[in-house]
């Protein structure tokens, strides 16, 4: 068996097996050296390595043999402890069952006593509340004692002046209580008539109010009534300054109405002269229809007539316009003869 433990730069050469190694140049034949010694410490290490692996494996064997034992006496022991608590186990269910009864009745009186010692606790806390309730209104109570007691000393001169009063009365008073009801009788009395006085007062002052209220709304009201007579007044001179107006209209209407109707009366007239002439002035006179009462119609085509007959005359005076004067007159003459 050989083993590598040389260090870095240094090689060794081992010539045969058993030999000391000896240094030699190292770069010449550095893998040639490692070559051999590694080839022979892979086949010398192999067995060895072999024979460690059964030894590791009988070490293995036997620690796993000695396991089991102890684990076997393990179990033994856990297999006696077991037997020995359900021993422990069912002697306890035995005394718990002997002893069942008792503790049930403990359980119950425990129970009992805890119920009534909470109770006896509220009863208790309720009854400390009410002592200190009772405390508090005695403290009171004592207050209104001596306030009471002070409010006696006070009204008792009050009593001897009532019990003069009645000395003094002449036999008119048989008593104090004679005199209270008397006081009280009176005072009742007092108050109805200031309950009077004051309704009285009362409904004066709403008779009052009522009165200005009255006064009040009937000069609005004739305020109201007189600005209504103003507006009145103002719409009577505005119709009567329409109905001015609309007169002068109607009267300038009726003037200009008549003013057209003669107009009109004058136009027709003229166009009948018109037309009447030009019917005298034409050779061919049967065959023209009198415009005498004609309406518009007939005035249109008498109109009508009266142009063509214009248009023809204006042609002729201007064919003839070299001619002489008489010539001209005699064609107005024949054209405007009355």
């Amino acid at each position: 068996m050989a083993f590598i433990t040389q260090t870095q730069g240094v090689n060794f050469d081992l010539d045969e097996v058993g030999e000391s190694p000896t240094p030699r140049n190292e770069k010449d034949e550095l893998l040639h050296d490692l070559n051999i010694l590694v080839s022979g410490t892979t086949q010398t290490s192999q067995g060895t390595l072999l024979l460690k692996r059964r030894k590791e494996m009988r070490e293995v064997d036997d620690a796993l043999d000695f396991m089991k034992d102890e684990f076997r006496s393990r179990i033994e022991a856990c297999d006696e402890r077991q037997a020995e608590f359900e021993r422990k186990q069912r002697e306890m269910m035995d005394q718990v069952s002997r002893f069942e009864k008792f503790i049930k009745e403990n359980d119950a009186k425990k129970s009992r006593a805890e119920n009534k010692a909470s109770s006896e606790a509220k009863l208790r806390a309720q009854h400390e509340k009410q002592i200190k309730v009772l405390k508090e209104e005695f403290l009171d109570l004592k207050k209104d004692l001596s306030k009471l007691g002070g409010r006696v000393k006070c009204h008792t001169r009050y009593q001897d002046y009532l019990e003069d009063v009645v000395e003094l009365a002449d036999g008119e008073f048989h008593g104090i209580p004679d005199v209270l009801n008397r006081h009280q009788t009176l005072e009742g009395a007092n108050e109805d008539l200031r309950n009077l006085v004051e309704s009285v007062e009362s409904e004066s002052d709403k008779l009052g109010a009522l009165l200005v209220q009255c006064r009040r709304d009937a000069q609005n009201a004739v305020l109201v009534m007189n600005s209504e007579i103003h507006g009145h007044q103002k719409r009577l001179e505005t119709l009567r300054g329409v109905t001015f107006k609309t007169d002068i209209d109607r009267e300038q209407g009726d003037r200009s109405a008549k003013d057209r109707k003669r107009e009109s009366a004058q136009v027709v007239n003229s166009i009948k002269n018109l037309y009447a002439r030009c019917v005298s002035s034409m050779i061919s006179k049967a065959a023209k229809p009198s415009i005498e009462g004609a309406g518009l119609d007939t005035l249109s085509e008498g109109l009508k007539l009266i142009e063509s007959r214009i248009i023809d005359l204006a042609d002729i005076v201007e064919c003839f316009a070299s001619s002489e004067v008489s010539s001209s007159e005699s064609a107005s003459v024949l054209l405007f003869d009355d």
